[in-house]
């Protein structure tokens, strides 16, 4: 299911992204953020799969399990969510 779903963002964004990145007048400013904000999100990615995991016993009958862990964090955290 992972890879189906990423495959399907990045072919919904392929055709954005090459038009935004085309315009850009230093090449190194597109691969410098692409590389920084993949890193970027692949760590807030991970950490919100170690938090799943790891409170899997709490979460594995909630319909929004990240709902849950927000509020967990905070109430305001969860609210806002």
């Amino acid at each position: 299911d992972a890879m189906n779903y990423a495959s399907l963002q990045i072919a919904a964004a392929f055709s954005f992204l090459t038009v935004m990145g085309g315009k850009l007048k230093f090449q190194k400013s597109t691969i410098y953020g692409g590389l920084i904000g993949g890193i970027i999100i692949t760590f807030l990615l991970l950490m919100i799969n170690l938090g799943l995991v790891t409170e899997f016993n709490k979460i594995k009958h909630v319909a929004l399990p990240s709902l849950l862990l927000a509020k967990q964090i905070s109430p305001s955290i969860g609210t806002i969510m």
